[in-house]
């Protein structure tokens, strides 16, 4: 990987890695020690000396080695990236061993050589590249000061977007180091910012490269028709398409009477911070996708140049239809109405970070991570950045809503915490199970695998993660052969949550971040109480190890937050909105105030299941428009009317008779 395409280390210079390094014995081999900070406290990783890692295609690991002096080690993954680790065997000589690693280079098409660490008394590895991530300590740091700091220390700033939020928030400064080698890694300079810079460096991390881990899986669809999959969108106890048991009725998340009453997430923007790639060509994402970012490359990502990262890897696409795919083409999203901006990252912590700043840039109203990180500062910062500076409506923010998935281990997060899910300031989603349980390995709901979603103090939600029917990468790429699969475990739990979420905005987008969750906290199901102990702890009341404060309900959600102008107007320009559907002529005639507007209005016609059928702007200084309808078929429908692009001014229904 040649992260944001600028070249990495040359060969040339990896021969000072193995000159200058001191080593100690210890029972993985040579160790040396690389400290940085991390919350200000020292974090000590041990270092191998006679071990380095590249970054290989996926089928290059199958490539022979020429020399008896190296032995190569199983691959890591991580997210979409594949490590290969190779280990000297013999004692040499400096050059002798840069003639190998050389040839290692040459086999492997890469020019980029990784030191190895692993955390203390662990044997999983680490990989850093030549990037250290930098906050200052003052918000207000000018381009002078920061051009002197790169001077001084050799680096060329990557997220120079970073500028457009610097003043705004404690954002974190992505560096790319000039002149590094491996003998003088991003991890030492990192730690001499924050020792010799204390004036000026809050904190210097190092990127770690495989950092994410994803750990949904998708299941291959049958030919039952495409809702009658969605039993967690409607589960009157049938058969699930991926399995012969059936679910329980009505253990579902009661999204279907949200839409009757005309909220589909219309107006709402998710950013989708996933891996693998997004399909803007996808029939069941039609218009369902905005301009997103491409966070590997720093470059746009929209329609026109949008790429996966790895054509097996349908993550992404995954998590993507569960929120807002349309009906009618294949599998529906919770909010069809709502639009999602894909952020492509890859497995580094570098990656994420840009990721939540474009976040903030684009001023989405909630993000959506179903991954797992290990604790990462850069990120918690960009995380409350996104909470206390997000979603701003008219100059104020109101906080991005932040959701992630809790994790599939089967693990007490008191002991395995995972992140970003553990972070406050997030919401967390584990796994629930079509007849309303907490996902266990023991349970008759293993599909694919055996598996189980983490539970303790740190899991807010519960929502179904069991064969999730939503759109997977176009044709044979992605995880299955067919355009849609079921994907499952609380990679899938995450969106159901983030999509009801939108809903909840799509009724009133003035809520701030804390009064979306704490509303869906209070209006979650405690199902099987009897089974969950939902008052274990007095400061968390109602909250329960298995299942958090419950299963997610869209409807008692709705209905615990106050109505917003669109049910009940209390200014003119609502209050004089006419929708009119003539019998005769297959027209709805709309009469508003158009002597009101400041600007152009835009109303959308819609289905009950939040599709759009048709859309119209209504002019400044006008009165009145026909729309023609001659080609949608009787029933009902509702106009919704959008004023500067994010205001709900009202929701009229009507219905077609002919």
């Amino acid at each position: 990987m040649r992260f944001w395409n600028n070249v990495r280390l040359k060969p040339a210079l990896t021969v000072l890695f193995w000159v200058s390094m001191g080593q100690v014995a210890s029972a993985q081999g040579n160790t040396s020690e690389l400290y940085w900070y991390v919350d200000g406290q020292k974090q000590t990783w041990d270092w191998m000396p006679d071990k380095f890692a590249v970054q290989v295609s996926a089928d290059a690991e199958s490539k022979p080695l020429t020399t008896s002096f190296l032995s190569k080690k199983a691959p890591v993954t991580s997210a979409t990236e594949k490590f290969l680790e190779f280990e000297f065997t013999a004692v040499m000589p400096a050059s002798s061993k840069q003639n190998h690693i050389d040839e290692i280079l040459s086999t492997y098409h890469t020019n980029e050589v990784l030191p190895v660490l692993y955390a203390k008394g662990t044997y999983v590895p680490v990989y850093i590249d030549d990037q250290v991530m930098v906050r200052f300590k003052s918000q207000s740091v000018s381009i002078a000061e920061v051009s002197a700091f790169m001077q001084k220390y050799d680096l060329t700033l990557q997220n120079q977007d970073v500028w457009s939020l610097a003043q705004s928030g404690k954002q974190v400064f992505i560096f790319r180091m000039n002149s590094n080698t491996l003998s003088y890694t991003a991890g030492h300079l990192a730690a001499k910012l924050f020792e010799q810079e204390k004036s000026l460096v809050a904190s210097a991390q190092p990127n770690r490269l495989n950092l994410v881990q994803v750990d949904g899986e998708m299941v291959d669809p049958s030919s039952n028709p495409a809702f009658y999959k969605s039993w967690h969108l409607d589960n009157n106890g049938q058969q699930l398409f991926c399995s012969s048991k059936s679910g329980t009725n009505d253990a579902d998340v009661k999204v279907k009477d949200t839409w009757n009453l005309g909220y589909t997430g219309q107006g709402i923007t998710v950013g989708v911070i996933d891996i693998g790639g997004f399909d803007y060509n996808h029939p069941g994402l039609q218009g369902q996708l905005m301009d997103g970012w491409d966070c590997i490359n720093n470059r746009s990502y929209n329609s026109s140049n949008f790429f996966f990262s790895d054509a097996n890897q349908g993550h992404g696409m995954g998590v993507t239809g569960i929120i807002v795919a349309s009906s009618g083409n294949g599998a529906t999203g919770v909010a069809p109405g709502a639009r999602v901006a894909p952020l492509l990252i890859s497995g580094s912590e570098a990656s994420i970070v840009l990721a939540l700043q474009k976040a903030l840039e684009l001023n989405l109203d909630i993000v959506n991570m179903s991954f797992a990180i290990g604790y990462s500062e850069a990120v918690k910062q960009q995380v409350q950045n996104l909470v206390n500076l997000g979603r701003k409506k008219y100059g104020t923010p109101l906080g991005t809503i932040i959701i992630a998935s809790h994790g599939n281990n089967g693990a007490d997060d008191a002991i395995s915490p995972q992140w970003p899910a553990a972070y406050d300031e997030v919401l967390s989603v584990g796994a629930s199970t079509p007849d309303d349980r907490f996902k266990t390995n023991s349970d008759p709901w293993n599909v694919g695998s055996t598996w189980a979603t983490n539970y303790g103090d740190l899991v807010d939600l519960a929502a179904p993660g069991v064969c999730i029917y939503t759109t997977d990468i176009a044709g044979s790429a992605g995880y299955s052969s067919t355009d849609f699969g079921g994907l499952q475990k609380t990679s899938a739990a995450a969106p159901i949550v983030a999509g009801v979420a939108a809903l909840l905005l799509s009724k009133n987008n003035s809520m701030t971040w804390e009064e979306v969750r704490n509303t869906l906290l209070n209006s979650a199901d405690k199902v099987h109480s009897g089974e969950y102990n939902y008052s274990h702890d007095a400061a968390k009341a109602g909250h329960s190890r298995e299942m958090g404060y419950g299963r997610v309900n869209a409807l008692k959600a709705l209905g615990e937050i106050p109505v917003g102008v669109s049910d009940e107007p209390t200014f003119e320009l609502a209050t004089n909105i006419k929708v009119v559907n003539p019998v005769q002529n297959n027209q709805v005639e709309i009469f508003y105030p158009g002597t009101l507007l400041e600007q152009d209005m835009q109303v959308g016609i819609y289905d009950m299941n939040g599709r759009l059928m048709k859309q119209q702007l209504l002019g400044r200084h006008e009165e009145f428009v026909s729309i023609d309808v001659l080609d949608m078929t009787p029933g009902m429908y509702f106009a919704r009317f959008m004023y500067r692009e994010d205001e709900l001014v009202q929701t009229v229904k009507f219905v077609k008779l002919w």
